[in-house]
């Protein structure tokens, strides 16, 4: 799953680049590998309302707005629960470049306590270029801020080198969150909330 329903199309590809002049910042991130799969965690605080972070995070047919490394989303089909998207990315791990093909299925789940909104995102097997994989968004209120916690398990259909990969992960995994912070601050303070 993308990172941001894989946002998704994951924080694996996230490349986004906008400059950091908005009050959002990292919290915690970490990267494990274990038994082939990748371990993502981030917490992110973002200066926007929970509601357009939500708006612009489930926008599936424009997540290319949330990072200029996914080429194209498209919900591919709809049900009373699951949205199926298809995301097309390019990515890259120091030279390790590749288009990134991945159909998610997208779960919005019941809000929790406080105002708290959960989406579930399944890399859907045989169809994505990971084996597969999941990612968890929460997303909630605090301070007049958002607050968002990410955890996913990805495990590649591809080649990644090992002695790199955690290490490269962690490093891609707190750059895009920064990105995806300053951008989503941004589409959501100038209003430029896609339709």
């Amino acid at each position: 799953m993308k990172l941001i329903p894989t946002l998704l199309p994951g924080l694996l590809v996230f490349w986004l680049n906008f400059p950091a002049a908005y009050a959002g910042e990292v919290l915690r991130s970490h990267v494990d590998y274990l038994d082939n799969e990748y371990h993502l965690d981030v917490s992110m605080r973002i200066d926007a309302s929970p509601a357009k972070v939500w708006g612009l995070l489930t926008n599936y047919k424009n997540l290319n707005q949330l990072s200029h490394d996914i080429h194209e989303s498209d919900v591919l089909k709809t049900d009373n629960k699951t949205t199926r998207i298809k995301v097309i990315s390019k990515g890259c791990l120091l030279f390790f470049c590749r288009t990134l093909t991945q159909v998610q299925d997208a779960i919005e789940l019941i809000p929790g306590k406080q105002n708290t909104r959960y989406l579930m995102v399944n890399e859907v097997e045989g169809q994505s270029d990971f084996k597969s994989g999941y990612t968890l968004w929460q997303v909630e209120p605090k301070k007049n801020m958002t607050h968002v916690t990410i955890s996913a398990r990805l495990k590649p259909g591809f080649w990644i080198p090992p002695f790199l990969g955690p290490w490269l992960f962690q490093k891609k995994l707190v750059e895009q969150a920064t990105r995806l912070i300053n951008n989503l601050e941004n589409l959501a303070q100038n209003e430029l909330q896609p339709k």
